[in-house]
This record gives C-alpha cells, sequence and structure tokens, in this order.
C-alpha cells in the first residue's frame, strides 16, 4: 500500500513526490506514463505522455512538439489534468493544475540539449502532428540535423493531488490544495 490510515500527510505527499521522481529516472516505473487531458472545442482531450522532469515542489515536465494539438489547447485554456495509477501499490493520484509552455527560451534550449540522439526525432519530424497522410511511411520523416525548433516543455503546475488507496472495502482519499506556501491537506471520502 502507498498509506494507510496512520499515514501522516507530509508522509504521503512526500512518498508521492518522491514516486514521480523515481519515475523520471526509472522507465519501467509505473508513474512515468501519465494521463494529460486538456480542452479542446467539444470535448476533453486525453492522451499519454512521458514524465520528464519534477522541479520546484512537483511541478511535473513533459515533452511535446510545438505543433501539436495539445500545444494550441493548452494556449486556449491552460486548466489541465494529469492522471497515475500504479498497480502493485493500488494508488491512483489525480493533478489538476495549470500548464505553461516553454518554446525557444532557456529552459527549453537546456532541456533539448539532454535529450539523447535518436529521439531528438520525436520533435522533429518534417511533418506536423496529426498531419492526414495516405501511407504510413510519409510519417516517418525527419529533419536531417534535428534542430529543436518544435521543441517544447509542459510544465503543469498544481493546484491539487488527490491520491485514492484502493483496499478492498476500505479505499482511502486524500485531497492536497496547495496555497502559496503550502499543501493543505484533508481526508475525503472514496
Amino acid at each position: 500500500m502507498f498509506f494507510n490510515q496512520k499515514s501522516s500527510f507530509s508522509e504521503i505527499i512526500e512518498n508521492f513526490i518522491s514516486a514521480c521522481s523515481m519515475a523520471v529516472d526509472e522507465p519501467r516505473h509505473p508513474f512515468r506514463f501519465m494521463t494529460f487531458s486538456t480542452f479542446s472545442s467539444d470535448y476533453p482531450n486525453s492522451r499519454y505522455v512521458v514524465l520528464r522532469g519534477v522541479v520546484a515542489d512537483l511541478q511535473l515536465l513533459f515533452y511535446t512538439d510545438y505543433r501539436s494539438k495539445k500545444v494550441s489547447e493548452i494556449q486556449d485554456n491552460p486548466k489541465v489534468s494529469l492522471h497515475f495509477y500504479h498497480p502493485e501499490e493500488k494508488v491512483q493520484a489525480k493533478i489538476l493544475g495549470k500548464a505553461t509552455l516553454h518554446h525557444k527560451d532557456e529552459f527549453a534550449s537546456k532541456r533539448w540539449m539532454e535529450v539523447d540522439g535518436e529521439a531528438k526525432k520525436a520533435y522533429s519530424s518534417v511533418l506536423s502532428p496529426g498531419t492526414e497522410i495516405v501511407h504510413p511511411a510519409e510519417a516517418h520523416k525527419w529533419e536531417e540535423k534535428p534542430s529543436g525548433d518544435y521543441f517544447t516543455v509542459v510544465k503543469v503546475i498544481p493546484h491539487q493531488v488527490e491520491l485514492l488507496q484502493l483496499n478492498g472495502v476500505e479505499h482511502l482519499r486524500v485531497r492536497f490544495i496547495r496555497n502559496e506556501e503550502q499543501w493543505v491537506p484533508s481526508w475525503i471520502a472514496p
């Protein structure tokens, strides 16, 4: 179990932050992939993204192509949610927050330098993500020397974290709301 009735609030949030930090470096960690949701014009839009960093009090980072739909959706409405699930610990995490974009700035440039060789292709395709094509091979063309022109770091600044510990019929649920200085916790009914 990730937490129980005797766990302190500080222990619970610190364990969650630690687990997210571990997921950045451990490719098989269950929190490595998270569901990222934005608002589109008609429906919520969800997709898996890869956790690439945890900075300053649970600000979470992932990378994308600037031409992707998620970027325009963030620009239209920066309110987003993230969802994680750890099957061994039987814990679900939901984060509500605000996304900020780093594109062609110092923060993005530093992160681009950390992206390994072939991985740079994910942000250097000739066609924009979502472009309609006739044959799948059309999508497999990249810039000869990836420049990072489309590389974007998305930073999610959380406002609320909810953790649901599944435990038979005695599930536990805790919510943390961020004020200017700290996380304000409370137990809530599952």
